[in-house]
């Protein structure tokens, strides 16, 4: 939710709409009763009338419950201020009270559109709140739909054909997944990487590694990222920790592999490595390697790979922060890493370590 919708929400919920007549004009007569009682115990200070004490019970009324609780306001401290003032000789109480219901008025009137504008805003909140909702659902359906006739499609096509057309389905989850996670922020329009991470490897690993003896580790920082760069980097992630599950741990080889996302005061740095047995230097970029080199272009970084001499493959993606996600890493409280392992098997909730079988 967007900081203007917070600040509406909150004004709505201490503006009160749909309370019972008695309780309106109960908590009415309250207020101005106080407002009389603070003015008697301050006696002349206030001056001979004092009805500056009764303005917040006028206003707070009208914003509240509306005009006709303003001018109940309005009135009845007129009256209580009335019967108080001493009416023997020569005096001007009259034109005073007066006054004082030609601008009390006035306030009510004010606080009436004040309180209308809120209730007005409040409820085009909640229509757009559901609208987005629907619209949500529909999008989240139409990803469901598309996986499903691709999965359909998988099972009938040759088997040279079958590993494309998953890679498509898991390139789809991952598209599936920042939309999720933007629907999870309540329409910030930003998604929560770690949380995102999290669950994409977790369906990696489901999908890829339930029948592997392979470890899959995420250590995240808490940043925020704009949908454009949380899809770049998921679809990233999904390509390398696939190609580790498929070429870096033959015959049902032991390992690890890790993502880490981590970032400076200006850039960020995506780090997708596995201790398997590595690829030679001189090995041709697949599809996967040059879509990876792609998205890292389009996040306006560099990619890098490293084999390591006894085994092992690193790929490191460098890109430069937005000002949004600049804004967002200088939080202390969103800086803190969270290693999670997923595994062969998926175990435990939330923020728990998930370990594997």
């Amino acid at each position: 939710m967007d900081p203007p919708d917070d600040e509406i929400a909150a004004l709505m919920r201490v503006v009160p709409t749909q309370l019972p007549f008695s309780i309106r004009y109960g908590l009415t007569l309250t207020m101005v009763l106080l407002s009389f009682a603070v003015r008697a115990g301050a006696g002349d200070i206030v001056g001979p009338y004092g009805f500056i004490l009764f303005v917040p019970a006028v206003v707070i009324s009208s914003v509240a419950f509306g005009w006709t609780a303003g001018l109940f306001a309005v009135a009845s401290s007129a009256l209580v201020d009335g019967l108080w003032l001493d009416w023997t000789g020569p005096n001007f109480h009259a034109t005073a009270l007066a006054s004082f219901l030609i601008v009390g008025t006035g306030l009510v009137f004010l606080g009436d559109a004040l309180h209308r504008a809120l209730d007005g805003l409040n409820r085009a909140r909640k229509e757009n709140e559901m609208l987005l909702e629907e619209m949500s659902h529909r999008v989240k359906n139409k990803f469901s739909m598309i996986i499903s006739v691709i999965g359909l499609q998988t099972k009938t096509a040759p088997l040279e054909a079958r590993a494309s057309l998953e890679a498509v389905v898991r390139r789809v989850h991952a598209l599936a997944a920042v939309h999720t996670h933007l629907q999870r922020s309540r329409h910030s329009g930003l998604v929560e990487m770690q949380a995102y991470l999290r669950d994409l490897c977790n369906g990696l690993s489901d999908s890829a590694g339930h029948l592997r003896k392979v470890v899959l580790t995420v250590n995240a920082e808490r940043l925020l990222f704009p949908p454009r760069e949380a899809t770049a980097v998921g679809l990233i992630v999904n390509e390398l920790v696939m190609n580790s599950y498929k070429y870096a741990f033959p015959d049902a080889r032991e390992g690890t592999i890790s993502v880490e996302l981590q970032t400076n005061e200006t850039s960020a740095f995506l780090t997708v490595s596995d201790d398997g047995i590595g690829c030679a230097h001189t090995s041709r970029e697949g599809m996967g390697t040059g879509l990876v080199a792609l998205l890292a272009r389009q996040l306006g970084g560099t990619m890098d790979r490293k084999v390591a001499t006894d085994g092992g493959y690193a790929v490191f993606v460098t890109f430069g922060l937005t000002h949004e996600m600049l804004e967002t890493s200088k939080d202390p409280s969103r800086r803190n890493a969270e290693e999670i392992t997923t595994g062969a098997r998926i175990s435990g909730e939330g923020n728990a370590p998930l370990i594997s079988a």
